[in-house]
């Protein structure tokens, strides 16, 4: 089936002239078939976890810096399964999680000091105010 570069009307192989435009095809090459791209079939199996509502959620209440990571891994981890690269989604699966956890453990680390020096503070004003409101 030979097409017209002019209308892109189909007419048949031996056409000189087309059929809805009179263009002379004559000295047209014919059109090579366009390939259409094959898509590949979903890896079998389950997908590795993502671990992407955690590291946000450490992200946000306790490590920044060790969060970001995380939820950059965790992201890629359904992009690579569905291209059929599971070694790398399993890797990046992992890497969200070590990233994750080092995120809540830095958190707790830093906040649980933090929080018994407040208390201590409290605990040594005497539980009173330090600025009176009603005198």
């Amino acid at each position: 089936m030979k097409y017209c570069s002019t209308c892109g009307e189909s007419n048949p192989d031996n056409a000189r002239f087309c059929t809805k435009c009179g263009y002379e095809m004559a000295s047209e090459p014919a059109a090579a078939p366009i390939p259409t791209p094959v898509k590949p079939a979903p890896p079998s199996g389950p997908m590795p976890p993502t671990y992407l509502w955690q590291s946000i959620v450490v992200t946000i209440i306790c490590c920044l810096p060790l969060g970001i990571p995380a939820i950059v891994y965790a992201a890629q981890v359904e992009k690579y399964f569905m291209n059929g690269d599971i070694n790398a989604a399993h890797r990046s699966s992992r890497y969200a999680k070590n990233f994750t956890v080092a995120s809540l453990i830095t958190g707790l680390v830093v906040y649980i000091p933090y929080l018994i020096y407040l208390i201590f503070i409290v605990a040594a004003a005497g539980g009173s105010s330090m600025i009176p409101l009603f005198e």
